[in-house]
């Protein structure tokens, strides 16, 4: 994980330059601006029911991270993060987007808005189609 990579010429202090980076990008991602100027932390989980809510979006059948990313006004290391901690209600289906991205929903949004054909499909390769 992270943007950058350790080269052996690196000292100490850039190393350590290059970690409180990462964290400071994190920590921006967790972070809105309030009407009055300041900033306040929004918790991982008020983010993660904004991502949920893009992913179960009535207009949208399955989503790529691009989508999710615009209707949640959130950073794509976000939805990433969200994506593998709540790996049991999010799912990744096994084709792909006509503009060949990968394809993503919740367990919900998948019974209510797959086709019969689609689930039997899925429940044949054992893999969400």
């Amino acid at each position: 994980r992270g943007g950058f990579a350790i080269m052996p010429h690196m000292s100490a202090p850039v190393i350590g330059k290059l970690y409180a980076f990462r964290y400071l990008g994190d920590f921006m991602a967790n972070t809105q601006k309030r009407k009055k100027g300041k900033t306040t932390r929004v918790g991982s989980e008020v983010l993660y029911q904004r991502i949920k809510q893009a992913l179960e979006n009535p207009n949208y059948k399955f989503r790529t991270i691009h989508g999710v990313i615009k209707e949640a006004s959130v950073s794509p290391e976000v939805v990433e993060r969200a994506m593998r901690e709540h790996s049991d209600e999010i799912v990744k289906l096994y084709r792909r987007g006509s503009n060949g991205e990968a394809l993503y929903t919740t367990r919900k949004h998948y019974k209510k808005k797959a086709s019969t054909t689609e689930k039997i499909i899925g429940a044949v390769i054992n893999s969400v189609y």
